[in-house]
C-alpha cells in the first residue's frame, strides 16, 4: 500500500478542476453512448454552493480506481486529504479479501493520524508557523471556512470513499440493455430525460442490487414504497425488474415533484423521502436544496442525503462525457421481447421450455421471479405475464394450448419455508415477517407458549392461509386524471386487449376520473 503522498492534501474544490488523482487527457466533445441524444438540464440548477460537491463526485465517478480510497472531510467532500492507493497490490493479484483487511486496517490508522494532526492544528492555529508540513497542509485545506474551530470540528468526521471509475464504465454499458424503454416512459409522462441517469448512482444498473437497508432492482425500492406501485409477494419482487420498476419510479418521481415542485427537492425527496423532506422545509423555513444543505441538521438527513443530487448532476455529466472518461464502451444491446400470459398453475420450467429461449435469457426477461418460483417449488398463477423472445409470443400460446392436462393446476403448491430464529425475534415478529397468523406457526411446530423460542431454533413455516391462490385474486386501479386505458395497460404489464375484455370496454372507450378497473 502506499500513500500518493504522506497526508498530501489533494483539493477537489470547483476552482481548481486540474486535480485529479490521474490525467484523463485533453477533454473531446461531448460523446454520448447511450443515447445518442443530448440531455436538457435546464430544470436541475447547480447552485454555486453545490459545485465543490458535483466536482468531488465527477472525479469518484470517472478519475479514482475501486483501488483507490479518498479520504476527506464528511461535512465538505471537496476537501480530500489523502488517498490511499492500492492498484499495485490489486494488479499484482493480492487476495481481494486480504487487501480489503489490508485496506480497513490502513484507513483506521490514516483517519487516526488525521485526528491527531487536526487536533494539533487546532492548538497552534493562533501560530501557523510553529506547525510543521503535514499541520500546515490541513491548516491551508480548511482555512477558507473562516471558522476558528473547524479544525476541532472536524476530529471524528474523516469518511472514506473509494473511487467508482470502474464501476461507472460498467454501468453505461449495463444500460443500454435497459436505456431505450426507460427513456421511452420518462418522455411518455413528460419527465425530464436526466433522471433516467439516476440509476447510474443508485445502482450502476445492477438488476441484482441490494442495499443493507433492503433497497432492490437498478431503481433501489425498499419494500414499503415498492408497493405503492408493483408487487412484492410470494411469488414476485417486481423491484428486480428493470422494466416494471421503471414504471414505478416514473410515477414515484412525479409524485415527488408534484409535492415539491423542484427537481433538486424531487430528486433527493427520491432517496430521502417525500414527506421527510417537506418537514424539513417547513421546519427551516426554507423552500429549496441549498436552504436545507445550509440550514437542516438531523442524523437521518446524512452524508448520502445531503450529496444524492450533487452525485445525480456529476452522473449525468460523466455519461455525457463518457468517451472522454473511458474512451471506447462496447454498450449493451436493447432488450427486445413479446409479452405473453399464463391461464393456469403452472411450473416456471414448463413455460421456460415453451418460450424458445434458453434459461439464462429467459431469467434475464422475467427477472421478478422469486427462487421458489424458479426452482418450481411454487407455481406460477393463473394471468402472470411473462416476456419471450421477439416473435415467439404466437409459438408460445400455440404451444401452451397443447399443455396436457398434467401440466395445469388448479392450485398453487404448498410450500414450507425454515427459520432460523435470531437474537432479538420472536415469534410475533416472525408471524408479521412472513404474513401469517402467530397459532398458524404454533401449530406447525408444536409450541404451546408463543414466548418460548431459542435463537438458532429451527421453525417451520406454513404457507399464507390465502397461498392457493396467491396472486389469483384482481387488482384494483383506481384511474386518475389524464390516464388511458394504453397507459393504465402498460403501467400494470399487461395486454391492452386483456384489459379491456375483463372491464368489458370498448377499445376507445373514454375512461371517468374514479372509475375503478380490475386487473386481470
Amino acid at each position: 500500500m502506499r500513500f500518493f503522498a504522506a497526508l498530501a492534501v489533494v483539493c477537489l474544490c470547483y476552482a481548481c478542476p486540474a486535480a485529479h488523482a490521474e490525467p484523463v487527457g485533453p477533454r473531446l466533445p461531448p460523446a454520448p453512448l447511450v443515447p445518442q441524444q443530448s440531455i436538457d438540464l435546464s430544470q436541475f440548477p447547480r447552485p454555486q454552493a453545490l459545485l465543490p460537491a458535483v466536482e468531488f463526485w465527477t472525479h469518484v465517478f470517472s478519475s479514482y480506481s475501486e483501488h483507490q480510497l479518498l479520504l476527506h472531510a464528511q461535512d465538505f467532500p471537496h476537501k480530500v486529504i489523502t488517498v490511499l492507493d492500492y492498484r499495485d497490490q490489486a494488479a499484482a493479484g493480492v487476495d481481494p479479501v486480504k487487501l480489503r483487511r489490508q485496506l480497513l486496517r490502513e484507513e483506521r490508522a490514516a483517519k487516526k493520524k488525521i485526528d491527531g494532526l487536526l487536533k494539533a492544528v487546532h492548538q497552534k492555529r493562533a501560530d501557523p508557523a510553529s506547525m510543521n508540513a503535514e499541520e500546515r497542509s490541513l491548516f491551508d485545506l480548511f482555512a477558507d471556512l473562516n471558522d476558528p474551530l473547524i479544525y476541532q470540528k472536524l476530529i471524528g468526521r474523516i469518511r472514506g470513499q473509494r473511487g467508482l471509475k470502474e464501476r461507472t464504465a460498467l454501468a453505461i454499458t449495463r444500460a443500454g440493455a435497459y436505456m431505450p424503454e426507460i427513456e421511452r416512459v420518462f418522455a411518455e409522462r413528460k419527465l425530464p430525460l436526466a433522471l433516467t441517469r439516476l440509476p447510474i448512482v443508485e445502482s450502476s444498473f445492477n438488476v441484482e442490487a441490494y442495499s443493507k437497508v433492503g433497497a432492490a432492482g437498478i431503481w433501489q425500492f425498499i419494500p414499503s414504497s415498492a408497493r405503492q406501485y408493483m408487487v412484492l409477494d410470494d411469488l414476485r419482487d417486481e423491484r428486480s425488474d428493470p422494466w416494471t420498476a421503471t414504471y414505478g419510479a416514473a410515477r414515484h418521481l412525479q409524485a415527488d415533484f408534484d409535492a415539491l415542485q423542484s427537481w433538486p427537492l424531487a430528486v433527493t425527496a427520491y432517496n430521502y423521502g417525500r414527506a421527510g423532506l417537506s418537514r424539513a422545509l417547513k421546519q427551516v423555513k426554507g423552500t429549496t436544496l441549498v436552504d436545507l444543505l445550509e440550514r437542516f441538521e438531523s442524523p437521518r438527513f446524512g452524508f448520502a442525503s445531503r450529496n444524492f443530487y450533487a452525485e445525480f448532476l456529476a452522473a449525468v455529466d460523466v455519461e455525457r462525457d463518457a468517451l472522454a472518461h473511458f474512451g471506447p464502451l462496447k454498450s449493451e444491446p436493447p432488450l427486445k421481447f413479446e409479452q405473453v400470459q399464463v391461464a393456469d398453475f403452472v411450473a416456471y420450467s414448463t413455460v421456460q421450455e415453451l418460450s424458445g429461449a434458453n434459461l439464462e435469457h429467459f431469467q434475464r426477461l422475467n427477472p421478478s421471479w422469486r427462487s421458489e418460483v424458479r426452482e418450481d417449488k411454487l407455481y406460477l398463477s393463473p394471468g402472470a405475464s411473462l416476456r419471450v423472445p421477439p416473435g415467439q409470443a404466437q409459438a408460445f400460446q400455440v404451444a401452451y394450448a397443447k399443455l396436457p392436462a398434467e401440466q395445469r393446476h388448479a392450485r398453487q403448491r404448498e410450500y414450507w419455508r425454515s427459520h432460523k430464529v435470531r437474537s432479538g425475534e420472536s415469534l410475533i415478529t416472525i408471524a408479521k415477517h412472513y404474513r401469517i397468523p402467530l397459532r398458524d406457526i404454533q401449530r406447525a411446530n408444536a409450541i404451546r407458549n408463543p414466548h418460548f423460542i431459542k435463537i438458532g431454533q429451527r421453525l417451520k413455516i406454513p404457507p399464507p392461509a390465502d397461498a392457493m391462490l396467491s396472486q389469483a385474486r384482481p387488482r384494483v386501479h383506481k384511474v386518475r386524471s389524464g390516464q388511458t386505458l394504453s397507459q393504465i395497460a402498460r403501467d400494470h404489464r399487461v395486454s391492452l386487449e386483456a384489459l379491456v375484455a375483463h372491464n368489458d370496454l370498448d377499445r376507445g372507450q373514454l375512461l371517468h376520473v374514479g372509475t375503478r378497473l380490475q386487473i386481470p
